[in-house]
């Protein structure tokens, strides 16, 4: 268990460690403690901020918050809305073509990603989606809604059939019934997959890179990969920076949420 801690916390504590050094403390011994530490995390804040290292202008870190925070939450609401709808549909009702469905919202999930990325680039290109942050919400939606789909049909498939029978009599519409009896009862598992969705958008990075080439538009974990890119060569103290200000909503969002996310793995598996 220790070793497995160790295992975990050390890249943290590298990440913070190479965050508080120059670049050329860090080519001089990378795992040496930091000499000005403050003065030093100060100015590599600064950089990351701004995106001026040296002479050359990289992203501003509040550019790439901005754009993963949009990304992440119109692809959230995209998402929630349409595996709402659909997984209410498929585990309550029973309708033609069902079977059929599910069986190929399973069948998507066995491609591999990256047996379509290719295709779904080229499709995205023709359509004119590409270095458009708009353009790359339907791409995340799809790629993530087979499985929320089957997840939420698991869900509602012990929906109990007396709640739903009472609202009718009672008057309820489809709608009014959606809105005031199901949504409030499945709200636990809703913002289950909700969290693990948009963790899973705030950490994409293969779409974002092929989808997204212009600087303006790069998310935070673009931004770190590309941090070579401009120059030929690796500023350290500017890539840690960013590696710093990147995990931390992550860190908070994860605190803040952990007992959902743990909640929505197990979601659909147990009935009753």
């Amino acid at each position: 268990m220790w070793f497995n801690i160790f295992l975990m916390l050390f890249p943290l504590y590298f990440i913070i460690i190479s965050a508080m050094k120059t670049n050329g403390e860090f080519y001089n011994s990378a795992f040496a403690l930091p000499q000005n530490l403050w003065e030093t995390l100060k100015e590599n804040m600064t950089m990351a901020f701004t995106g001026l290292v040296g002479s050359v202008q990289y992203t501003p870190f509040g550019t790439m918050l901005f754009n993963t925070v949009f990304l992440s939450v119109v692809s959230l609401i995209v998402m929630v809305t349409v595996a709402l709808l659909a997984g209410y549909a498929m585990g309550t009702r029973n309708f033609k073509g069902k079977s059929a469905f599910t069986i190929f919202l399973l069948t998507i999930q066995t491609v591999p990603f990256f047996g379509y990325i290719m295709p779904m680039y080229l499709f995205a290109d023709k359509m004119k989606l590409t270095n458009n942050l708009m353009g790359v919400v339907p791409i995340f939606v799809a790629v993530s809604l087979p499985s929320t789909i089957i997840l939420m049909q698991g869900f509602f498939s012990s929906f109990p059939k007396a709640v739903e029978e009472a609202a009718l009599i009672d008057g309820c519409g489809e709608v009014k019934k959606l809105f005031y009896i199901v949504i409030p009862m499945a709200k636990g598992p809703i913002a289950s997959m909700a969290i693990i969705n948009f963790m899973g958008y705030w950490n994409e990075i293969a779409i974002s890179s092929l989808m997204l080439n212009d600087g303006k538009l790069r998310t935070i974990n673009i931004g770190v990969l590309m941090t070579n890119t401009q120059t030929g060569t690796m500023n350290y103290a500017y890539v840690f920076a960013l590696l710093v200000l990147s995990a931390v909503p992550n860190f908070i969002f994860f605190t803040i949420f952990q007992k959902k996310i743990i909640g929505g793995i197990s979601l659909g598996s147990v009935k009753g």
